[in-house]
């Protein structure tokens, strides 16, 4: 299972796209790009989503729908 390090290092866009994200399972407050979790509508679970949509859809949409299967979107901070 890939998480953290690794699964920045070999699958960035599933990253940057689980890092948007807190683990959806409700027994955790683990960002879905760390987690662990392999219970139903767990991390890997979204992990394993994500990279499935990222092999058709742009990032952006796949965080919109990410954010409409799953919920549980990070807040949105703006440096600007």
């Amino acid at each position: 299972m890939l998480r953290g390090e690794q699964l920045a290092k070999l699958y960035p866009a599933v990253y940057e796209v689980a890092a948007q994200f807190n683990c959806p399972c409700g027994d955790c407050n683990d960002g879905v790009e760390v987690c662990d979790c392999d219970m139903v509508r767990g991390a890997t679970e979204v992990r394993t989503f994500i990279y499935q949509l990222l092999q058709v859809h742009k990032p952006a949409h796949v965080i919109e729908m990410v954010e409409e299967k799953y919920g549980h979107r990070k807040a949105v901070t703006s440096n600007q």
